[in-house]
């Protein structure tokens, strides 16, 4: 069915259609990961991986993409709201092997858009407690707020001080069981 998709032809070999898309998991559940400097199209496995609002970054500016810090590979992403972030996306990285994950929100209240802190601040709760409940580390999933109104460096030093929270934990438990 694959192939009838694609007009009959085999899939390229970085395309994410059905058996490829089933490589990467694997790939990345095996940690094969590509240095952060590498220019190949393989994923990068993050060990840390953050999570930004829209709307917590001051206008004109943005935190780096990715970068090592105490051993760790960092990679950010940013999402249109912080409570688009749904607790499976949390566990998946932490599944792959990941040390934790850190997810910055506007201030209590402040959301743009209605309630997206508030609920991203419930999942968040809610994998610590499922975390607690396997016996791992709860802070290995740390929310932070952080604000337009605030600094770059600012932001940047809030995010960096939870990423080093994170990576004092050591290795995840789950990164030595797959």
């Amino acid at each position: 069915m694959i192939f009838l998709a694609l007009g009959g032809r085999k899939p390229e070999c970085g395309s994410f259609v059905g058996a490829s898309r089933i490589r990467f998991f694997r790939a990345i559940l095996r940690n094969e990961s590509r240095p952060l400097g590498s220019s190949t199209s393989q994923p990068v496995c993050p060990d840390v991986l953050v999570y930004v609002c829209a709307n917590c970054i001051p206008q004109g500016k943005r935190l780096p993409r990715q970068w090592d810090q105490d051993g760790a590979k960092v990679l950010v992403r940013e999402v249109p709201c912080s409570g688009k972030v749904d607790a499976q996306y949390l566990f998946h990285a932490l599944e792959a092997g990941g040390r934790g994950i850190c997810v910055v929100t506007c201030p209590k209240g402040e959301c743009q858009l209605a309630q997206g802190n508030y609920r991203a601040e419930i999942r968040v709760h809610t994998v610590q407690r499922l975390l607690a409940e396997m016996q791992l580390e709860a802070q290995r999933v740390e929310l932070v707020h952080g604000s337009a109104d605030d600094s770059h460096e600012q932001l940047e030093q809030l995010v960096r001080g939870a990423v080093g929270r994170i990576c004092a934990l050591g290795e995840s438990p789950l990164h030595a069981a797959t």
